[in-house]
C-alpha cells in the first residue's frame, strides 16, 4: 500500500507562529522579560554546572541576552551581558577548571562579556532601524499622512471602534481641482510644495476619531468616528473650508472637491464608503468642481432626524 505523500511544514505557518510568540513576549510587564531571563540564565548555569568545563554552553546565554536586548533596549541588555558573563565566569571557578596564570579566567570573563555587548548593540540597533522601516512604511513621504496601504488597515480598526461604540462613522474623499496644470504651467517641485502644504496642514487635524491618508497623487481620504451625523456633516464642511482657503492662498486656480459618505452602524466593508464618497466626489466634478456633496447612507438616514 503506497504511503501517503509526505508534506513540509509550510513557512507561513512558522512565521505565524513566531508572529504569536512575538505577541506574546510583547504583552509581558518588563519585570516578567527580566524575571524571565534571569530564570533562564539560572538554568543555563546549572546545566552548565553539571556538565563541567569540558563542554562549553556559552553560546546559549545569548537567549537570554537577545530577548532582553530586542525587547527591552539597551541598557537593560548590557546589565544581562553582565549577569551572564559572570554567572559564566563562577560556574567556570566552581567547576574546577585549572588555568596557568589567575588572570586567565577574568580575561574570558571580559571576552564574553564583550561579545555579548557587541550581540546586544547589534540587536538594538537593527531593531531601532526596523522600527524606523516599519513607520516610513505606513507614511506618505511627501506630506506624512498615512498611505493608502495602512490607511486601509487602520480603518478596520477604527470601524471596529465605532462598531462598538455605537457611534457615527464618516469617510470623505478629497481630489484637488486644476492640480495638473499646476504640474503642467510650474513644474512638478510646485505640485509637491501645494501637497506638502497640504500635509503640514492635515496632520495636525489627525487625531484617534479622525484618520487622514493620502491616497495617491492628488486624492485624500478622510475616516472619521462621530457623535451624531450633523457634527460628522459640519466638521468636513469645516475641513473643506478650510483647505480651499489654504490651497487658493497659492493663486494656481486650484480648488478642493470633496465627496462625503456618512452612516451610522457598521457599513459592510470600508471599501464600500470608499466607493460611495468616491461616487460623491465625482459627482461634484460633474457638477461645477470645488464643492461638497454628502450622501447619508440607507441606516443614517434616521440618525440625521433626531441629530
Amino acid at each position: 500500500m503506497p504511503s501517503a505523500p509526505h508534506h513540509p511544514p509550510s513557512p507561513a505557518n512558522g512565521h505565524r507562529a513566531l508572529h504569536r510568540l512575538d505577541h506574546w513576549i510583547s504583552d509581558r510587564q518588563p519585570w516578567q522579560l527580566l524575571a524571565l531571563a534571569l530564570s533562564v540564565i539560572a538554568g543555563i548555569g546549572a546545566i552548565d554546572l553539571a556538565t563541567g568545563f569540558e563542554m562549553s554552553s556559552s553560546i546559549f546565554y545569548l537567549v537570554p541576552v537577545a530577548l532582553i536586548a530586542w525587547y527591552q533596549g539597551w541598557w537593560p541588555g548590557l546589565a544581562i551581558c553582565l549577569v551572564s558573563a559572570g554567572v559564566w565566569c563562577l560556574v567556570d571557578f566552581s567547576s574546577g577548571h585549572q588555568y596557568s596564570q589567575s588572570w586567565i579566567l577574568a580575561w574570558n570573563a571580559a571576552v564574553r562579556m564583550g561579545f555579548f555587548a557587541i550581540v546586544t548593540w547589534l540587536l538594538v540597533t537593527l531593531n531601532a532601524a526596523l522600527s524606523v522601516q516599519q513607520a516610513l512604511a505606513k507614511i506618505d513621504g511627501l506630506t506624512g499622512l498615512y498611505n493608502g496601504r495602512s490607511f486601509r488597515q487602520q480603518a478596520e480598526a477604527q470601524l471596529q471602534r465605532a462598531l462598538n461604540a455605537g457611534s457615527v462613522i464618516a469617510l470623505a474623499y478629497l481630489d484637488l481641482d486644476g492640480f495638473k496644470a499646476v504640474n503642467d504651467q510650474h513644474g512638478h517641485e510646485a505640485g509637491d510644495q501645494l501637497l506638502r502644504l497640504l500635509g503640514q496642514h492635515l496632520v495636525r487635524k489627525q487625531s484617534e476619531s479622525l484618520l487622514i491618508a493620502r491616497l495617491g497623487g492628488d486624492e485624500f481620504a478622510f475616516l472619521l468616528n462621530s457623535d451624531t451625523t450633523a457634527s460628522a456633516r459640519a466638521e468636513f464642511e469645516q475641513l473643506h473650508h478650510a483647505l480651499a482657503e489654504l490651497v487658493a492662498e497659492r493663486g494656481w486656480g486650484v480648488g478642493c472637491s470633496m465627496g462625503v459618505a456618512i452612516q451610522q452602524g457598521p457599513p459592510t466593508s470600508i471599501q464600500q464608503l470608499l466607493q460611495s464618497a468616491d461616487e460623491q466626489m465625482y459627482a461634484v466634478k460633474r457638477e461645477g468642481k470645488g464643492k461638497l456633496r454628502v450622501k447619508l447612507e440607507p441606516r443614517a438616514v434616521a440618525s440625521l432626524s433626531q441629530a
